[in-house]
């Protein structure tokens, strides 16, 4: 019922009882798949002779159509214009051309409007009607692959002029772990509710995934299904593979490393070792996955960039290494090997700290609230002991959550990155030999340093060693 092709012709005619047969109109067409005509009044009153009040007025109508002039009128439309209006009011109508005429074929049709109510006796009644225009329509015949088509009808008598309109989309199905079931955020079943808790306390019911809930069934076997997730790892590696919208032209599954994906998929939806959802507090008593990510992707951008982006979602950093892209995630994990003085070339630490300035005691997160229609609002997170420490001097940073709506996956955000400031203030370089080649970039390690610790933790086989006497570089 949405406009295809259209055409308008102007008619503007006036109906009246009496001459019925000057309003017709005859369309020359073989393809035609509905015809909307406007019909209008300048105005719709009626005074009373005695007091001279004004009332409202009314008068019906009918439209019929013809095939190819062959004498059959079919009645199509009976309707009325009932009220009161000083001024013109105008309304359109569809008249769908039948199925059955489309089917035969036809060359012309003929349109014909009669007005039934009688013509007004004297000018104490306005109720004169007019035929405005007819449109020829042919609605459009194609297809709309990989979209969501929507059409709305509006009612004038609400609107002044066609209002914004938003939609809420559920997004793409994307390839997600045969042994997966996605997390769900839940929903409330009151309308204008997006969190737990006040959803259940305005006495709704809410449904998502529960605490409990297993969402890792078992070992997974490498092979993929398609649903719905908000997980950001597998939204990561849809992206990477996808032929259409993504980088599957330039890169196979098989350069993806998913098994190190699996690991940081799990750590984004909060679940323990048996894959059981746990989730982390939102800050309102709530539980939900760590990391989520929901957000359309319109325009073009580079590769790189959208690729750093999605993965800056889970804290992590991309890499390439022995022909696949690595995803390495910022969580927790044990230390997979320890330098000291004896597998540091020279034995020496180079230490370097960073600036104070660089030590934000504010965050100011960018996200997109579901309750504010998506609109972009700001959290605000500070670590008060940092603030006390620079004498109540405010060093604040500006960042933006990608594809975050939720309030505590933003707090989350800014927490990480003022701890990470606070805490990890200092950077080490050193020179080793063939033993680094076992470190990848975001492992963890430990340093030994005995110009710190003050003792020595390490040491190495020398010379002169036998099967029953080890030689120590250094006594113990």
């Amino acid at each position: 019922g949405f406009p295809g092709i259209e055409s308008e012709v102007p008619v503007n005619i006036g109906v009246k009882v009496d001459a019925p047969g000057s309003h017709i109109e005859t369309i020359i067409t073989s393809n035609l798949d509905a015809i909307r005509v406007l019909v209008y009044t300048p105005a719709l009153t009626k005074q009373d002779k005695d007091t001279g009040d004004m009332h409202g007025s009314e008068f019906n109508f009918k439209f019929y159509i013809e095939k190819d002039n062959d004498g059959t009128w079919v009645e199509v439309l009976d309707k009325t214009f009932s009220g009161k209006c000083t001024s013109r009011y105008e309304k359109s109508y569809r008249i769908d051309i039948p199925a059955s005429w489309k089917s035969s074929s036809f060359s012309q049709i003929a349109v014909k409007m009669e007005r039934i109510t009688p013509d007004a006796a004297d000018t104490s009644i306005n109720n004169k009607c007019f035929w405005g225009t007819y449109t020829k329509i042919i609605d459009n015949k194609f297809k709309y692959p990989n979209s969501a088509l929507i059409g709305i009808q509006i009612d004038a008598r609400q609107f002044t002029s066609v209002p914004k309109r938003a939609y809420e989309i559920k997004g793409l199905k994307i390839k997600i772990p045969s042994n997966y079931t996605p997390y769900d955020p839940g929903h409330c079943s009151k309308s204008g509710y997006r969190r737990h808790d006040r959803c259940t306390q305005a006495g709704g019911t809410w449904s998502g995934t529960a605490i409990g809930a297993n969402l890792y069934s078992g070992a997974w076997d490498g092979t993929f299904i398609t649903g719905w997730t908000c997980n950001p790892a597998w939204v990561f590696y849809d992206l990477c593979t996808d032929d259409r919208y993504g980088l599957g032209k330039w890169l196979s599954e098989a350069q993806i490393d998913k098994w190190s994906l699996y690991e940081i998929a799990k750590y984004c939806d909060a679940v323990d070792n048996s894959g059981n959802f746990v989730g982390v507090d939102d800050g309102w008593g709530n539980k939900e996955a760590r990391f989520t990510c929901n957000l359309y992707l319109q325009g073009n951008q580079e590769a790189y960039k959208i690729v750093q982006d999605i993965a800056s979602i889970f804290r992590a950093m991309v890499y390439w290494q022995q022909g696949q892209i690595t995803a390495v995630q910022d969580s927790p994990k044990d230390p997979i090997m320890t330098f000291s003085d004896a597998n540091v070339i020279g034995g020496q630490f180079s230490y370097e700290g960073s600036s104070r300035k660089q030590r934000h005691n504010v965050a100011h997160v960018t996200w997109n609230n579901p309750e504010d229609f998506y609109r972009q609002n700001v959290e605000y997170v500070e670590d008060a002991e940092g603030i006390t420490a620079a004498n109540n001097q405010i060093i604040s940073t500006d960042v933006t959550a990608i594809g975050c709506t939720s309030q505590g996956q933003a707090r989350r955000l800014g927490k990480w990155i003022l701890y990470t400031e606070k805490y990890e203030t200092e950077t080490v370089n050193f020179s080793t030999g063939l033993e680094g080649a076992l470190v990848r970039p975001g492992d963890i390690i430990k340093i030994a340093d005995s110009h710190r610790a003050g003792v020595r933790y390490g040491g190495r086989v020398s010379s002169g060693s036998t099967t029953s006497t080890i030689n120590l570089d250094t006594p113990t």
